[in-house]
């Protein structure tokens, strides 16, 4: 089959790339699966060991949680026919499905981080904000993708979900530009990396580039897949440059970061990046 309906529109994935299933592409989805949990995982222990979610952005995390969401949509209505043929070659099927399974991995342990966010806010009215706000993602989460999988196991891939699939793909790749910005602003304004984890801007800025090599040239994903992707590679590399510069700054000067935000004591002058720093 064509690899799109036409220019901008990209068809469901049917049947299944023997290049995916190749040792090197497939060692290398592997180590991006695991790579996506050991990413994320860090930055849920750092805020729960430090009872803080200083420096970290919550409309930048509730924005990414939609993203996320919406870019897991669109790669879970593109890859199901392969979903739905997996018992005709299943270890192939499993090497073409390593893209999906970061994507779901990555959604999944992404979404509980503004949690955080709102268990440890220390304003009472920020608190019932934040609280409320989460409840609203859980639902939006829940209902959405529930919508999404009884759609796509009765539509066979029908021209209506497959554009509205390509729609979520496009509208996830600009909210990839988005929703870093208040992360950008929040991270000039507390001069510091604060509860941001290094591990996981890193791993996923940086080896999310792995991620996309392994998509275009092993799984052989479609452009309003790696589109998304990349963009949010680009940024979160962005943002983990910005941190490393003023941590290191500030620990060179012996100056306390956060100082403009107000922080205790105790949450300042965190320089993971820095010799004799932990991420």
């Amino acid at each position: 089959r064509p690899a799109a309906m036409g220019i901008w529109i990209d068809e469901c994935k049917s049947g299944y790339e023997k290049s995916a299933g190749e040792i090197g592409f497939a060692a290398v989805g592997a180590v991006v699966v695991v790579g996506c949990v050991v990413a994320i995982v860090p930055a849920h222990v750092k805020m729960i060991a430090k009872k803080s979610a200083a420096g970290v952005s919550s409309s930048t995390l509730m924005i990414v949680n939609i993203q996320q969401t919406i870019y897991s949509w669109n790669v879970l209505v593109l890859k199901f026919p392969q979903l739905q043929d997996c018992g005709e070659d299943f270890w192939l099927c499993q090497a073409n499905l390593l893209a999906f399974y970061q994507v779901m991995f990555n959604w999944l342990l992404q979404i509980p981080l503004f949690y955080w966010c709102a268990r440890f806010a220390t304003d009472p009215e920020s608190k019932t904000r934040l609280s409320r706000l989460w409840r609203y993602q859980v639902a939006f989460v829940v209902l959405g993708t529930g919508a999404v999988l009884l759609w796509s196991s009765v539509s066979t891939c029908d021209k209506v979900i497959t554009v509205l699939a390509n729609v979520f793909g496009y509208v996830a790749a600009v909210l990839n530009v988005l929703c870093y910005v208040p992360q950008l602003r929040r991270t000039f304004q507390h001069q510091g990396s604060g509860s941001i984890s290094y591990i996981q801007y890193g791993l996923m800025g940086f080896g999310g580039f792995l991620s996309s090599f392994f998509q275009i040239f092993g799984s052989k994903e479609r452009l309003t897949t790696v589109l998304s992707s990349m963009v949010g590679n680009c940024m979160q590399c962005i943002i983990i440059i910005i941190c490393a510069y003023y941590d290191c700054r500030n620990r060179r000067r012996g100056e306390p970061e956060a100082v403009k935000l107000g922080e205790p004591k105790e949450t300042r002058g965190d320089t993971p990046l820095c010799a004799g720093a932990s991420m």
